[in-house]
């Protein structure tokens, strides 16, 4: 799947940063090391910048709207980024353990090579989204909507995907022992011959081999 990459400036010359009691605004920013701490403000808005192994772990980012922006090596452990709205946001190698995405809105999202144990992305609209090389274990994905969404090589141990419709999902390059799914929103669900079988186990199925 092919998403849409964040509009980056050519050079991060003249950041514009906004930082007063109403609105916060980050724009064309480009950070290395150091940490943004939570603001107050009504209004929160990050615009194509860059952030390298910045630290963001347990701020409250309520409804922030961010754009065109690239976040590597970054901390965002039990962050909390409800309802937010992301476009064209790429995570790259970022811890995110216990992050809370729930009820955000997501178009053109890539998470690459990260940490995620027990995140959580219940109730999200989310499309053209890419999960790579990374760590969902226990992730929450209660009655999100994930539209042409692809998981690669993810561990997704004991996550959790009740009411989230699986029609064109294809976890077969993933790794699991079990899922939490609804029975009724698998069709379309695409896994190997093996991962089937432990399906089929999960839902109470006796799988009998009649060579025996």
């Amino acid at each position: 799947m092919k998403l849409m990459t964040p509009r980056l400036p050519v050079e991060f010359s003249a950041p514009d940063m906004n930082l007063d009691d109403d609105e916060l605004l980050l724009h064309g920013v480009s950070q290395t090391k150091g940490a943004i701490f939570e603001t107050e403000a009504s209004k929160r808005y990050i615009e194509q910048s860059y952030f390298s192994s910045v630290q963001f772990s347990r701020n409250v980012w309520h409804g922030v709207d961010i754009q065109d922006v690239v976040f590597e090596r970054c901390d965002f452990s039990n962050v909390d980024f409800q309802d937010a709205v992301m476009h064209r946001v790429q995570f790259k190698q970022c811890k995110m353990t216990g992050a809370q995405f729930g009820g955000s809105t997501m178009r053109h999202v890539r998470f690459e090579d990260c940490m995620g144990k027990m995140v959580a992305f219940n109730f999200m609209s989310g499309k053209h989204l890419i999960f790579l090389n990374s760590s969902l274990e226990q992730g929450d994905f209660i009655e999100a909507t994930l539209q042409k969404t692809a998981f690669q090589h993810c561990q997704l141990e004991d996550a959790n995907f009740s009411e989230v419709d699986m029609n064109g999902i294809d976890l077969s390059t993933c790794t699991f022992d079990r899922l939490t799914v609804s029975i009724d929103q698998l069709r379309g669900l695409k896994l190997t011959s093996e991962q089937a079988v432990g399906f089929a186990r999960m839902l109470g199925i006796s799988i009998v081999d009649e060579s025996t």
